[in-house]
């Protein structure tokens, strides 16, 4: 599975770290799924305790050939708060899925 990673705004009055939106593109044979997820790693501005977590992943598209539609589904509904590629490591990571994980995936 491939995951790009996104850097996105949050109230930095508020809270400090990081938020993040993944898009994962997974192809197990001819269907191409497209998945995304928000992911944090946050603390509120007078506290020093951080938080880390992630939401479930949500099936964008699944199709053998339509797929891309769940890119630009992706980039349309996160524009106002994409700030940029997440850069800290690589902009992508080549995931190695567990079993659990595949049927997860698997429609």
């Amino acid at each position: 599975m491939l995951v790009v990673s996104f850097c996105v705004s949050f109230d930095y009055e508020q809270e400090q770290g990081h938020r993040y939106l993944d898009l994962a593109i997974y192809a197990p044979a001819n269907y191409v799924g497209v998945y995304s997820r928000s992911r944090w790693n946050i603390s509120e501005k007078t506290k020093e305790e951080y938080v880390e977590g992630c939401s479930e992943w949500k099936c964008l598209a699944y199709h053998d050939s339509c797929w891309t539609e769940g890119v630009e589904i992706f980039l349309k509904e996160n524009e106002s708060e994409i700030i940029c590629l997440d850069t800290l490591t690589d902009w992508y990571e080549i995931v190695n899925m567990s079993e659990e994980e595949i049927r997860q995936f698997a429609h």
